[in-house]
């Protein structure tokens, strides 16, 4: 199995937690997408030093914990998909090492803090999704994005709400999204707003 390069077990009833190990022992894993099952624990932090993974995706699940900082690591990453578990704590800065990446969806999770992306080094990211999150303060300034989603929206629980210049897309606490070029509030909830 070490040269596996693809591995999807998506949409399925699979439980249990992601062994540590996974990512050292497929080395050669590019493609890894365990999406809308009901797997716990934490996302691992161990991983290859030159993993070749390209596409991470894990939404829709019930993972806990922290996104680990070691998962700067997976420098060949375009897609990483968090999104609708229940992952806390701060967004790590280490994200910024990701240059490649397009795609980044960390919606529908309890992440709090400020939003630490730097356009300067994220200079290939086309879509960004925190909505419904616990994040605040001013987002950074990304042009020309296809789709740029914070709760930016109101009414909003924060004492803090996350201000957003250049997003496409503001959602609210009340999980309702509208998009800038329109002056309607959108009826679909947030939580259709899928990546992939």
């Amino acid at each position: 199995h070490k040269n596996l390069k693809t591995l999807d077990l998506s949409s399925n009833f699979f439980k249990g937690s992601i062994p540590d190990h996974t990512f050292i022992s497929l080395s050669q894993l590019e493609y890894f997408n365990i999406s809308q099952n009901d797997f716990s624990g934490k996302i691992p932090s161990t991983y290859s030093e030159n993993s070749n993974i390209t596409h991470f995706d894990v939404h829709a699940n019930r993972l806990q914990g922290t996104i680990p900082r070691s998962i700067s690591v997976l420098s060949k990453a375009q897609h990483i998909n968090l999104q609708g578990n229940k992952l806390t704590g701060r967004l790590p800065s280490e994200l910024n090492q990701l240059k490649n990446l397009n795609a980044l969806v960390l919606s529908h999770n309890e992440l709090k803090g400020f939003i630490p992306f730097d356009p300067t080094t994220l200079q290939n990211i086309d879509r960004l999704h925190l909505q419904n999150n616990k994040l605040s303060g001013e987002a950074p300034i990304f042009s020309n994005m296809t789709s740029y989603i914070t709760d930016c929206g109101f009414p909003s629980d924060s004492l803090d709400p996350v201000s957003c210049s250049s997003c496409n897309t503001c959602c609210n606490s009340d999980g309702a999204c509208q998009s800038k070029s329109s002056e309607k509030l959108s009826q679909v909830h947030s939580s259709l707003i899928f990546m992939f």
